[in-house]
């Protein structure tokens, strides 16, 4: 026989003679999704042996159900392994997964955090969160609907990662104040509207205010739709794009040609606004023709 194969011999039976003393714990939490023979036991005998044997994975723990830990577990799992040691098991005990608790308080925190300008009031919330615990565990908040005031539900997640451990719901009253175009008099119906005739003020939002609320210089040069009192809040439901020209109004009318054109007068028949057609009655003969209004303040007619 060989030296080398002496040497072999000589290795393997050292390592089938390391022993280990394994005694189970009653009880053990750990922080991890997996428990090692070294969480569920204290280790003694020989060193190098228990640093080979330490890591050995004895249960899954990805929920807070317990594991049973004894003898003929641990012997499957060494045999399966080839644990190079002879292991001495004493005792039975269990491994859970540690627990975290987030608290009615720590939720609702966590969706008011998503809330910055905004008052908020919580309306209820659906209770407490017990997860298994992990280092990167954190919570996450998000708005269920789009509504940004009166009673906004949220959907409040322990994650992991980019793994979902529980959920909760949690419902806040949103108050917000924006800054509202308003009505400085009465306008009337198909009234051009003025820049002296806005103003703004501060009022609570509602559920029904448009998402983005317009500014005076929207609403410069356009209609009301119908009459709006002063004081009313404007929107862009309410006015129109003023038109250039007025039903009832006589107007030159240009025919292009080619190389020429020819204007006519002619009386609208409609309102008409930039790019718009709409009929016009020659004056000279009575005859209804169509036109489009032009951004550089023609009337071309259209045939």
């Amino acid at each position: 026989m060989t030296m080398r194969c002496l040497l072999a011999c000589l290795l393997a039976v050292m390592a089938t003679s390391a022993e280990v003393e394994v005694r189970l714990r009653a009880q053990v939490l750990v922080g991890a999704d997996r428990a090692t023979l070294a969480d569920a036991a204290e280790l003694s005998g020989d060193q190098e042996a228990i640093a080979r044997v330490a890591g050995l994975t004895v249960a899954e723990l990805p929920t807070l159900t317990p594991v049973t830990i004894d003898a003929r577990l641990i012997t499957a799992l060494a045999t399966r392994a080839a644990a190079p040691a002879t292991l001495r098991i004493s005792g039975a005990g269990s491994v859970a997964r540690r627990s975290r608790v987030f608290t009615v308080e720590e939720l609702c925190a966590a969706a008011q955090a998503m809330v910055s300008d905004a008052a908020t009031t919580v309306v209820r919330c659906t209770g407490s969160l017990v997860v298994p615990d992990a280092a990167d565990l954190v919570l996450r908040a998000e708005p269920i609907d789009r509504y940004a005031v009166g009673e906004v539900p949220f959907r409040v997640r322990a994650m992991s990662g980019t793994k979902e451990s529980a959920r909760a719901l949690v419902v806040l009253h949103l108050e917000r104040n924006v800054e509202v175009v308003v009505a400085a008099r009465d306008l009337e119906r198909g009234e051009p509207i003025a820049p002296g005739d806005l103003r703004t003020e501060r009022r609570r939002a509602e559920r029904s205010d448009p998402a983005v609320v317009p500014t005076p210089e929207l609403f410069a040069g356009q209609t009301p739709r119908r009459r709006i009192l002063a004081g009313e809040m404007l929107t862009t439901a309410l006015v129109v794009v003023a038109p250039v020209v007025r039903a009832g109004s006589t107007v030159s009318v240009v025919f292009p040609g080619q190389d020429f054109s020819v204007e006519t007068q002619a009386v609208a028949l409609a309102d008409a606004r930039l790019g718009e057609r709409f009929g016009l009655r020659r004056v000279a003969d009575g005859t209804v023709i169509t036109a489009v209004a032009q951004p550089d303040g023609r009337i071309v007619l259209r045939q």
